[in-house]
């Protein structure tokens, strides 16, 4: 079953999100986009932008890196 996230903030990415749910540090697990946000490089706001994640995109969560920001790899297996 897949969990919902609500991902807020375009500038704020995937990989390092404020989000309306509660991630485990310990299990990674699939969810879908349900806000556009930015993909980074890196948990930080002034990291490369890989590109936007679009409203219904299938993510998978790796790791939940601080309070604020998840560690995600998209479809195509790219890390951010």
């Amino acid at each position: 079953m897949k969990k919902k996230l609500a991902l807020l903030g375009a500038a704020i990415t995937v990989s390092a999100t404020i989000f309306a749910g509660q991630a485990s540090a310990a299990a990674s697990y699939e969810t879908e986009v349900l806000y556009g946000v930015n993909f980074r490089a890196e948990p930080s706001v002034n990291s490369k932008i890989y590109r936007m994640l679009k409203k219904g995109e299938d993510i998978h969560v790796i790791s939940q890196v601080n309070a604020y920001w998840l560690k995600v790899e998209d479809k195509n297996g790219r890390v951010g």
